[in-house]
């Protein structure tokens, strides 16, 4: 039996004839003082790939072992996350593991070298990624991809709450980080759940170098890419991504919650964004297909939290239960704004039959006395008790920050957001399928 060798290159395939001798020659001219292997995934490509995978093994035996499926693997798994590590798990036999794929390649001979004896170094290191350029292949554009300033150690509360990322392509890291938790594997969201478990097993490094190219918009699509451009698509990835955060936050106990609160918000308002802008037939067309399709409870829950935000924003028949139970509790009820929705809840409310005292502007935005019939009041104008007040804060997410700066400093203590997008309640909520999560 051969001895092991120090690090595993793992390279999944799949009609990279354009590029495929990129990756090899990215990976052969690898100048280090340790063994390492290549190991190709051929997942049955239909163009000349296995042909020039065939000439290299042969004038490579020694290093490059490939294999050749005759039936395309990835189709058969539902979670892509399944497809890699599972077939990562059964092939590779290196203490450290380098990925990139077959249309990817790297450009530093002192890639593996250098990333190797860092973690050699640093026994707590358990993945190093670094900057890499990123090339349009229709139009040749080329830009570096760079998400941190310095060489340093990545803060998970960085890389959880969406501010950073590790392109994939860059990534090593010790082999036993396939060893993570059963739950992990159950994702449609791609390398994530890997990166997510490192930062829950040591520290991850980052080297401000560029040392290989990712292309985007060859033949075969980057799986991302294709995600975003189908809205069904999209909004199946982004309930599995809320469902993985929701189980990464009780698997770490909680400690990251506010970051994972800002990266699900952040991305859930450019979902929107999206939504927003469909029919009503297209938009519950469109949650059907999706709801129908998923796995978890904590899908099912995201659909119904998505279809009530697109209510509040759209139907002026609708009022949700949290703002029919926070007038229950309040003597006085304003609604804050007087724009766009401003006057949609105040739709909302009449169609519901509920009186409320008139509108709150800013001081400086006041523009009419009255608004479908009742007073607008600047804020200096309450004359109100405050802890009387209940006020409905009815303007777009980005101007919420400003409005509860305002009413925090004013002791107003009563509030809601109904049009703000924030997904706090669902990742508090406890109701989560038991999927053998175990805490750290």
């Amino acid at each position: 039996m051969k001895d092991r060798p120090k690090a595993s290159i793992f390279c999944l395939t799949y009609n990279h004839e354009k590029y495929i001798r990129d990756a090899l020659e990215g990976f052969l001219m690898q100048r280090t003082d340790f063994s390492f292997e290549i190991i190709v995934h051929d997942d049955a490509s239909t163009d000349r790939t296995p042909f020039i995978l065939k000439e290299y093994e042969e004038k490579n035996p020694d290093l490059i072992h490939v294999i050749y499926q005759k039936e395309n693997q990835y189709s058969k798994f539902k979670y892509p996350s399944q497809f890699v590590f599972s077939m990562m798990r059964s092939l590779v036999r290196g203490k450290f593991i380098a990925s990139c794929e077959g249309d990817d390649y790297w450009i530093d001979e002192n890639k593996l070298q250098m990333q190797i004896d860092y973690m050699e170094n640093h026994p707590d290191c358990v993945m190093t990624g670094h900057d890499s350029w990123r090339i349009n292949c229709h139009t040749g554009e080329k830009d570096r991809f760079s998400p941190f300033p310095k060489e340093m150690d990545i803060p998970a509360e960085q890389f959880i709450g969406g501010t950073g990322d590790i392109a994939t392509l860059t990534l090593v890291y010790r082999s036993e980080m396939l060893d993570m938790d059963d739950f992990f594997f159950n994702t449609k969201v791609g390398d994530d759940p890997l990166k997510l478990y490192c930062f829950t097993k040591g520290n991850v490094h980052y080297f401000n170098r560029p040392m290989s190219v990712y292309r985007y918009l060859s033949k075969a699509d980057s799986w991302s890419s294709a995600q975003m451009n189908n809205l069904n698509s999209c909004l199946s990835f982004e309930a599995n991504q809320y469902v993985l955060f929701k189980i990464y936050n009780i698997y770490t106990n909680g400690i990251y919650i506010e970051h994972v609160k800002n990266y699900i918000n952040k991305r859930l308002r450019v979902l929107f964004e999206k939504l927003v802008r469909l029919s009503e037939n297209d938009f519950y067309s469109l949650c059907q297909s999706c709801e129908a399709e998923s796995d978890y409870e904590e899908e099912q829950q995201y659909y119904i939290e998505i279809t009530n935000l697109y209510k509040q924003y759209t139907d002026k028949t609708y009022l949700c239960h949290g703002v029919r139970e926070f007038i229950k509790k309040c003597k006085h009820i304003f609604i804050y704004g007087a724009g766009v929705y401003g006057k949609l809840m105040e739709k909302q409310l009449r169609n519901n039959n509920i009186e409320f005292d008139g509108f709150v502007v800013s001081d400086n935005q006041k523009s009419e006395e009255i608004n479908a019939g009742k007073k607008v009041w600047s804020f200096s104008e309450l004359q109100f008790k405050k802890d009387e007040i209940g006020m409905i804060i009815a303007v777009g997410s980005n101007l919420v920050t400003e409005i509860l700066t305002v009413l925090q400093n004013s002791a107003i203590e009563n509030y809601i957001c109904p049009f703000c997008i924030d997904c706090s309640e669902w990742l508090e909520s406890n109701e989560v399928i038991d999927l053998g999560i175990r805490s750290l």
